[in-house]
């Protein structure tokens, strides 16, 4: 049981200040379960990190930024064949996949029913520092550009 902090960048950032968020409501609302270990969490560091997930994820799918969701969704669903995602009934397989062509999409048919959550809609608003940020109880920094 050492301490730690956390760093993100990106998207990455905004689930290290989410899940610092989450933890901080839990203790005030003394909801921490026994194996938490959010304690240890001594400072986090989000870093050109969304706030909100669905008008990053908007942004992303636009005509000028739409080269980078085009790049990453070749990728995006290979690793929810390894996961237990895979086991879920009427998960849709890699070939399946494959076709979609936006990474909302694909959240659409795995992330979000995976998770529990009714739509994408619900996932990123659930998943987004921004509903979260002043639930955070321990230092933390948010570094950004100021053209990012």
């Amino acid at each position: 049981d050492k301490p730690f902090y956390l760093v993100g960048f990106s998207v990455g950032g905004n689930y290290a200040l989410a899940y610092t968020g989450r933890a901080g409501k839990n203790r005030r609302q003394n909801t921490v379960e026994a194996s938490d270990r959010s304690h240890l969490l001594k400072a986090v560091i989000g870093i050109s990190n969304p706030f909100d997930l669905l008008v990053t994820e908007r942004r992303l799918r636009s005509k000028v930024f739409g080269l980078y969701n085009a790049n990453i969704q070749g990728g995006y669903y290979e690793p929810y064949g390894y996961q237990g995602f895979a086991k879920m009934e009427r998960f849709p397989r890699n070939e399946i996949l494959s076709q979609l062509k936006t990474i909302y999409d694909i959240d659409a048919l795995t992330r979000a029913p995976a998770l529990g959550y009714k739509s994408v809609e619900d996932l990123m608003k659930g998943s987004s520092c921004g509903n979260f940020i002043t639930d955070i109880d321990i230092p933390f920094l948010v570094v950004q550009a100021k053209d990012d």
